[in-house]
This record gives C-alpha cells, structure tokens and sequence, in this order.
C-alpha cells in the first residue's frame, strides 16, 4: 500500500468520522504524522461504541427480529465504530508516534454538533 509523501508543514491535522476506516490505523497515522509541522496537533472525531449511538441502535434493534442470526463484527475492523475502544485508540496513536493522547466524549444530537 503506497502512502502519501507528506513533508512536515501542517500546524493541525483534523478529520471528521473517516480515520476509522484505515486498514492499518498504525501505518495510516504514522504516514500522517510525517506531516505534523513541529507542536501540530491532531484532532478527529470517532463513533463511540454502537450501544452508545441512538442513530444506529434504534434502526438496528427495531431490525433484528427479522433478521437471521450472524456473527458479531469484528470491533476493530475498519468501520465506523473500529474507535470505540478508547485503550486501543490511545495504543494506535502511540505506537504511530503521537504523545499528550486526550480523548473526550461527546454527547450530543446529530445536527447540533459544535463547530471546530
């Protein structure tokens, strides 16, 4: 998998729900952070855990009578709630070179979240 050849020159890196799509979040945000100027910081927001996202849950629980049973996803695979896990975000980032690791919920209602 090529990478983009960043050069150090960016004071923030954001995302906006796509980092949890990295194949290999490690590789991904180490690649990333071959752009982070010296004292950038990186920010991105992540879903928390599905049983924590009414938007997901009230669809899928008014669904799962009329489904077939299946196996449970793999938690970490890339999707949308592959972040869930804080201790995992806080160990991907590290060993991607990242240090001074803050997360913070947010709870909120979709539509209505703060502007960055």
């Amino acid at each position: 998998m090529a990478f983009y050849p960043f050069k150090p020159e960016f004071d923030l890196i954001f995302s906006r729900f796509g980092v949890m799509f990295f194949d290999d979040p490690v590789r991904a945000f180490a690649n990333i952070r071959k752009g982070a100027a010296s004292g950038a910081r990186l920010a991105f927001v992540a879903w928390r855990a599905p049983k924590e996202n009414e938007w997901a849950m009230v669809p899928f629980s008014a669904a799962k009578p009329h489904l077939p049973n299946i196996k449970p996803a793999d938690p970490n695979a890339p999707g949308p709630f592959a972040f869930a896990d804080t201790g995992r975000v806080r160990a991907i980032l590290s060993e991607a070179g990242f240090h001074d690791v803050a997360i913070e919920a947010f709870d909120g209602v979709i539509g209505d979240m703060p502007e960055f």
